[in-house]
């Protein structure tokens, strides 16, 4: 708020205190509030009370808080029985909103979209100081890139209810400021970094960018001594010569030394000096991290030390060795046990003595000491430990608490002091007093001297009184409706309300999805009411994404998924999802709640050369989750397949020319234990699905099952994959064909061809089979700059019957390949080998895919 309205603000507040202070006492009849009636519990205590100057001022303060008005005006009104009628009179404070930008704008429009997310103040409150500031932001962009003589205006449109800002920006960017001639100095590889070329337009932000990257490119390769530098002269002309001129320096090369370690656990240790540099102090800190690290892998007292010797930075490690413990001894009078260390060193010594002290102090002895020793004959890690004096609760008593407690939970006179069972107990103490009713409880505790081996304690507890809700209201949600958010909050005019309450509803808001910021401001009214502001700031509710992938058996694939929260005005997310490439388009329409259940329509269209594939369906799901890794799906789900320009023998397919109904019930349990979803080392998972279905069409019912596991331990992993389909007349029933299992791919069997493996029709296409068994090993090594080489073996196939599995007939093949990583998963180049071409006849096969086979 700005002076001259703040100054419009107190004179009436003024006036009237000297017209109270003049005059007899005079009583507030009513307050009004001619347009913004929603606020009138903010100063409805004024209503009936002596007119008070004070509380008036305090009113008009609540209200300013409140972030919606610019200025506020009282006018007092008197009525023929001596009372007074207060107006409050405000005008809305106005917030930015999206500027419309006109003219000559010269620029790209996305370099102009990033100036605006970073500069332009949407959705804060608009001042004419303000919006010139921004302008003025603007001018010193367009001089930057490259348009000195740029002329920017603007007004500014208001929305009808004063509450809305739309600026409209005038741009003339004028004639640019070009490049005469650009030169670089320096190696090749470099100058691509660098986006700025002779006869184009000078853009100094577009330089200095680009002179940060090159630098940060050199440090992480470790070129720390590299110059970079940069010139720009302008002629006369008014043109510009620019020069870049870099210098690398020696590469360094770190080496640890007397410390048997794989270099791969020392990667993280360097991070801080490759991003700050070769400075002494960040070579103290990598010191400090590298000895920590050696705590961590066991090292009882290493020393470490660096030097810089030509191009390398040597870090010297000194006692680097280990110290195993077998057993652990403790000598106490109290019975005590300790989880045994790996090793003795200073990480152990403070972790043994810190569950040693939380033991002892639960049982009352407030001061321990430790002393530790360690008998490298007998690897025996030797605890002696001195108590000290036994403390226990003295008298035991309550004040303030209105006769809610007899006596403090968990607290009993006799019984071991422990500063824990205080915390416990006052925690306890101030959540039964919420549960309760009042506000804001606070309960704080006195110790008495110590007598004997007691001390009293004495839990003092303020209640804060009880607050019932008056009014709630809302600022900032222009789509969601005011019903929805009510449901969301729980919160209901006339309720108790406390602050563990206030903050849980503002989680709750928070959590919903639909807004991007929730302020929550309580004003208190009186002393036993409480109004309730709450400004909030919408989320974008319809979004759309779009992606693309690639790999050798599909070819390009598009993606397009539109997102449209608060669907039908509930808490409906809807979610419409199109793939497609050469040889496969899919449609999906999903709707979910807040809750677990969701519902789905889609559509699928597959090329499988010797026929035309297509399946359209529904599906209701149930989803639920059982603690941090566990995931249930259940599902109910109809679908109709249909095949089209068939080209198999008619005896082979008869069945599947008409179109085949199916229902299912699905089942699929996950746990999932991964510690990276992209990039898991460790970990495993666990996917068990289980399909009972109905063939509508024959009146024949099947099960389907299939189970997949992945292990990961560090470079090496492995899965197993497990499928069967069965019948309670397997002889006589024939499982549609496109119910059946499939294998063969960049994700399966490698040497094989997209779905390509198993039984075949006389035409030499897949006809699919009821058992599915598959195989898969990985080991991958670092080759340096994100890329990882990988070894790996797939063996596998599908069959018609499980009977018909074999070793002899199933598919095996070996490979190698290049793994580079990017924030989509790995891009993988993969050459596989066949191992036997008796099962399967080709040799060898060239596989590119983005993401991880298993």
């Amino acid at each position: 708020m700005n002076s001259g309205k703040r100054f419009r603000c107190v004179l009436p507040v003024f006036a009237v205190l000297m017209l109270g202070m003049s005059l007899p006492a005079q009583t507030v009849k009513k307050v009004e509030m001619p347009d913004n009636s929603e606020l009138l519990p903010l100063v409805s205590e004024l209503s009936g009370k002596e007119l008070d100057a004070f509380e008036v001022s305090r009113s008009i303060h609540d209200l300013y808080k409140t972030g919606l008005f610019s200025d506020i005006r009282v006018e007092k009104k008197e009525n023929a029985d001596a009372s007074v009628t207060l107006r409050f009179l405000m005008m809305p404070q106005p917030y930015f909103q999206k500027p419309q930008v006109e003219g000559e704008i010269g620029v790209k429009k996305k370099k102009l979209r990033t100036f605006m997310r970073e500069y332009y103040p949407k959705d804060r409150r608009y001042t004419e100081e303000g919006f010139q500031r921004f302008l003025n932001q603007m001018r010193g962009f367009y001089k930057r890139v490259g348009f000195p003589d740029a002329i920017i205006k603007g007004v500014v449109r208001f929305s009808d209810d004063g509450e809305q800002a739309f600026p409209v920006i005038d741009v003339r960017c004028g004639a640019p400021v070009m490049i005469s001639r650009f030169e670089f100095i320096g190696r090749k590889r470099y100058r691509k970094i660098i986006h700025l070329k002779s006869g184009e337009r000078f853009n100094a932000d577009q330089l200095k960018h680009d002179i940060g990257r090159l630098r940060r490119f050199l440090k992480e390769r470790r070129f720390y001594d590299a110059v970079v530098r940069s010139n720009v002269t302008q002629s006369a002309a008014g043109r510009v010569k620019v020069s870049v001129t870099v210098k690398e320096g020696p590469a360094y090369k770190f080496v640890v030394k007397n410390a048997k370690l794989d270099p791969v656990e020392f990667q993280d240790v360097f991070q801080y000096v490759l991003e700050s540099g070769l400075s002494p102090s960040a070579l103290r800190v990598t010191e400090n991290n590298l000895y920590f690290k050696l705590l961590e892998k066991g090292f009882c007292h290493p020393e470490v030390t660096y030097r810089i010797e030509g191009k390398q930075v040597i870090f010297t490690v000194k006692n680097a060795v280990r110290l195993p413990v077998s057993k652990v001894e403790i000598q106490a009078e109290e019975p005590l046990k300790v989880s045994t260390p790996a090793y003795y060193n200073r990480i152990e010594l403070s972790r043994v003595e810190t569950e040693l002290s939380m033991a002892l102090k639960k049982k009352g002895f407030l001061h321990p000491r430790f002393s530790f020793d360690y008998l490298e004959k007998t690897k025996t890690f030797r605890v002696t430990v001195k108590e000290g004096k036994k403390i226990r609760f003295g008298k035991v008593s309550v004040k303030g608490a209105n006769g809610v407690f007899k006596g403090a939970p968990g607290i009993e006179k006799g019984k071991p002091f422990s500063t824990d069972k205080l915390r416990a107990a006052v925690l306890k103490m101030e959540q039964a007093l919420r549960e309760k009713g009042y506000y804001n409880p606070v309960v704080s505790i006195q110790r008495g001297k110590l007598q004997g081996n007691s001390v009293a304690v004495t839990f003092m507890v303020q209640t804060g009184g009880k607050r019932r809700v008056s009014a709630i209201y809302y600022h900032g949600n222009r789509k969601i409706r005011k019903p929805m958010i009510n449901r969301i909050i729980g919160i209901r005019v006339g309720d108790l309300i406390n602050v563990d309450e206030i903050r849980n509803l503002q989680n709750r808001l928070e959590s919903s999805g639909f807004f991007s910021n929730v302020d929550v401001m309580p004003y208190e009214i009186g002393s036993d009411k409480l109004a309730l502001f709450i400004r909030l700031k919408e989320q974008r509710l319809k979004t759309i994404r779009y992606g693309v992938g690639v790999n050798s058996d599909e070819g390009i694939r598009f993606s397009t998924t539109l997102v449209w929260n608060y669907l039908f005005h509930r808490r409906l997310t809807g979610t419409l999802l199109f793939r497609v490439s050469p040889k496969r388009q899919q449609v999906y329409f999903n709707i979910s709640g807040r809750q677990h259940f969701m519902s789905s329509v889609f559509f699928a269209r597959e090329d499988k050369s010797n026929y035309l594939f297509s399946r359209w369906g529904a599906s209701i799901s149930y989803n639920t989750t059982f603690g941090r890794f566990t995931n249930t799906i259940f599902s109910l789900e109809a679908r109709r397949n249909h095949l089209a320009n068939v080209s198999v023998p008619y005896d082979e397919i008869e069945k599947e020319l008409q179109p085949n109904y199916t229902l299912s019930l699905n089942s699929q349990l996950l746990y999932d234990r991964r510690n990276n979803l992209l990039y898991p080392t460790k970990g495993y998972y666990l996917s068990l699905k289980l399909e009972p279905a109905m063939d509508l069409s024959k009146g024949q019912f099947f099960m389907k099952m299939l189970e997949k596991t992945a292990f990961f331990a560090h470079r090496f992993s492995f899965s197993q994959t497990v499928g069967q389909i069965s019948a309670p007349s397997p002889e006589n029933y024939s499982v549609p064909l496109p119910e059946r299992f499939f294998s063969g791919g960049v994700n399966s069997l490698r040497i094989s061809s997209f779905e390509q493996a198993g039984p075949l029709f006389s035409t030499g296409n897949p006809m699919g089979g009821r058992f599915l068994a598959l195989f898969n090993a990985e080991y991958t090594f670092p080759l340096g700059s994100g890329l990882n080489g990988v070894v790996f073996t797939d063996v596998g196939n599908v069959w018609s019957e499980a009977s018909d599995a074999s070793w002899q007939s199933a598919i095996k093949d070996a490979g190698l390949g290049v793994h580079f990583k990017t924030p989509l998963g790995p891009v993988r180049v993969e050459v596989a080998w066949n191992l036997d071409r008796d099962a399967f006849p080709s040799r060898w096969k060239l596989l590119f895919s983005i993401g991880r086979a298993f």
